[in-house]
């Protein structure tokens, strides 16, 4: 019994939800969207990630402002699967979802991105609470872009 009141006492959140990636996901990444002929303060950043990692597909993306140690802002945008219209502009971006924001580009370094993946319904229609999450920083997506 006294077992059992230990095991209840699990967050069982913490073991169902990975954060880790594996070495078959594809590499996400952020590059500025049509950038101006002259750098500009504030530049629309496109935000690649994998459309699915472990099964589940890509659902929303937190973005937090950071000064130093302390949080500034948090927002939570939605994101979209590449269309065919984006493929057929730039083939690369075929299994990527994709999110947009506005951002003063003096502040790459403070921003952090974390991707929150959900699983679809099981068979018999229930719901699979804690899907995958994968945590960026801004600067590190902004060098992956080749």
């Amino acid at each position: 019994m006294k077992y059992l009141a230990l095991l209840l006492l699990f967050p069982f959140a913490t073991l169902a939800c990975s954060t880790d990636p594996d070495e078959n996901e594809l590499i996400p990444y952020a590059s500025i969207v049509n950038p101006a002929k002259v750098a500009q303060e504030i530049e629309a950043i496109g935000i690649f990630v994998p459309i699915e990692v472990e099964n589940a597909r890509a659902s929303s993306m937190n973005i937090a402002y950071f000064n130093g140690e302390k949080l500034m802002l948090q927002t939570s945008i939605s994101t979209d699967a590449a269309d065919e219209t984006d493929i057929k502009i730039d083939p690369s971006v075929k299994g990527y979802s994709i999110s947009y924001f506005y951002l003063n580009m003096s502040q790459v370094s403070n921003v952090e991105i974390t991707v929150h993946y959900r699983f679809p319904p099981t068979k018999d229609g229930g719901m699979i609470m804690c899907g995958p999450m994968r945590n960026y920083k801004l600067s590190d997506l902004m060098a992956n872009k080749t």
